[in-house]
């Protein structure tokens, strides 16, 4: 991401005007706008003063603090780049200049101004803490999904918040930020992880063209575990996570090859147990010559993998297929 980000930055002197900022997105500004720049800086500013309320978030102000003290020493921003500049990037309110290798993030002198008159260091919201929440949601449905339509991404997001958002703003907001975050791309409507392959992209819509299946809508919980990327998210049952775990550690096997195979079985593409699982096994020295272990390790992958959200299902679970469809589960076998 900061690369993306760095690659996008102006390439001249910082600017901390705000209307000389906005001329630098002429490209992307109407006629109308273009020949009343006064108005679009005044817009600009009721924006983003709209924008600082009292809802507190140390992440986004702490980032802003720093490019407000930076833009008024004129000071180059000397550590990477931010997951949280991505919200006062996509709204305009912060500029990315690059100016002999160093990058400057540039709040403009007018903003910067609101800024400080509002002492409001500490409390975002409005605009901003709206985009991040955008941005997190879309990354929580990727993982749950790997590729999902837009218009789906607008009912989960409508079912949990009372300020709808429209398809046209999702769509708006799809298209900017594919710019530069390389977490996903667009595919005729739908979001599409980067970690698929265009053969993985068309199986995918294949079988859950073939099943017919609705998508599993999530509980704002899981949305939550999601955005936290935390590992048990992709489980029914988050306990069957860490009883392999402590299986495993339990055959003195290293936290490197448990972290491994944990890893291997927790891929969400499809439900197949998938073959790199032995290689990765052997590599780990687990005893297949134990049979007490080998029976103990099987039920529980078998139950592991049952209660996996897999993207082939649309976030559903083999278990969960199983109940809806009457398909008996297959046992793994070492």
């Amino acid at each position: 991401m900061n690369e993306m980000l760095k690659s996008r930055a102006i390439k001249s002197e910082p600017i901390y005007s705000l209307e000389v900022c906005i001329l630098q997105e002429a490209d992307s500004l109407s006629d109308a706008e273009l020949s009343n720049i006064s108005a679009l800086v005044e817009k600009r500013k009721e924006d983003f003063q709209c924008m600082l309320t009292s809802y507190s978030d140390k992440r986004l102000s702490g980032f802003l603090s720093d490019v407000a003290e930076l833009s008024a020493k004129k000071l180059p921003f000397a550590e990477n780049l931010p997951s949280a500049l991505w919200v006062f990037y996509y709204d305009r309110y912060v500029y990315i200049f690059s100016h002999e290798d160093q990058i400057y993030c540039i709040l403009p002198d007018e903003l910067r101004e609101i800024y400080e008159n509002m002492g409001l260091e500490n409390s975002l919201s409005g605009k901003a803490l709206r985009t991040k929440e955008i941005c997190g949601y879309a990354s929580a449905l990727l993982c749950l999904y790997g590729a999902y339509e837009i218009k789906h991404f607008v009912k989960v997001w409508n079912q949990y918040h009372t300020e709808k958002i429209e398809m046209a703003e999702a769509e708006r907001f799809f298209q900017t930020f594919e710019e530069y975050r390389d977490d996903y791309f667009l595919d005729v409507g739908y979001s599409v992880s980067e970690t698929l392959s265009s053969r993985q992209v068309a199986e995918l819509k294949d079988t859950v063209k073939k099943l017919k299946l609705d998508y599993y809508m999530p509980a704002e919980s899981d949305i939550a575990a999601f955005i936290e990327n935390e590992p048990k998210a992709l489980f029914a049952n988050a306990s069957c996570l860490s009883e392999m775990s402590d299986f495993l550690a339990g055959l003195s096997i290293s936290q490197e090859s448990i972290d491994e195979l944990l890893s291997i079985m927790s891929e969400p593409v499809s439900p197949a147990y998938p073959a790199s699982l032995r290689e990765a096994l052997a590599r780990a020295a687990f005893p297949t010559d134990n049979g007490q272990a080998c029976e103990s390790f099987e039920t529980l992958y078998t139950n592991l993998n049952s209660n996996k959200r897999v993207w082939q299902y649309r976030g559903y679970t083999p278990s969960q297929i199983s109940e809806m469809r009457g398909v008996a589960i297959q046992a793994y076998k070492i």
